[in-house]
């Protein structure tokens, strides 16, 4: 069999769909395998909006995404938890690192920090890391949610977002 991993992220504003100045609103990202074979722990990155990022976000000038809340979990206990990390590193320097194959999780050359829910968050997190701490086996699934505050946008502001991910492998398999 083969792991049929997936993830997806939704979002959404109070007006019309869309996300107003100074708003605040959560990402979450679902991840899951509907496959029939496990796949190693899962590690997601969702790197914030930012002007000029690489997505093609523009019109937030000088105001940045502000995280003000995150959370995450599996379906149930007995598939264990999942680890959130933040890091303030230049975001530009970050989605190059996950560009590169095989650096998708953010392992190398990132400086992630632990965060407990309900802690403070340190000044100007650029990212958000998501780790699970089991293998994802056949019928898995989990969440990362990251509640942040817009800066204040104009009707002509366009934000992307997008979320890099990679699995370990299982028991050695890469296939």
């Amino acid at each position: 069999g083969v792991a049929g991993f997936s993830v997806a992220k939704t979002t959404s504003g109070t007006s019309n769909g869309k996300i107003g100045p100074n708003e605040i609103f959560n990402y979450i990202i679902n991840f899951g395998n509907g496959g029939s074979s496990s796949s190693g722990k899962g590690r997601f990155v969702d790197v914030l909006p930012y002007d000029g990022d690489s997505r093609g976000t523009v019109g937030l000038g000088t105001g940045k995404m502000v995280v003000t809340g995150l959370n995450a979990g599996m379906a149930s206990p007995s598939q264990g938890t999942v680890q959130m990390q933040v890091t303030t590193d230049e975001p530009s320097g970050i989605e190059t690192i996950l560009a590169i194959p095989g650096q998708e999780d953010g392992d190398t050359g990132i400086s992630w920090s632990n965060y407990t829910a309900g802690a403070a968050f340190p000044d100007n997190v650029t990212a958000v890391r998501f780790l699970t701490s089991s293998d994802l086996k056949s019928g898995f699934s989990g969440f990362g949610s990251i509640q942040v505050r817009g800066p204040t946008i104009k009707s002509s502001t366009t934000a992307f977002n997008n979320v890099w991910g990679r699995t370990d492998p299982f028991l050695g398999d890469v296939s």
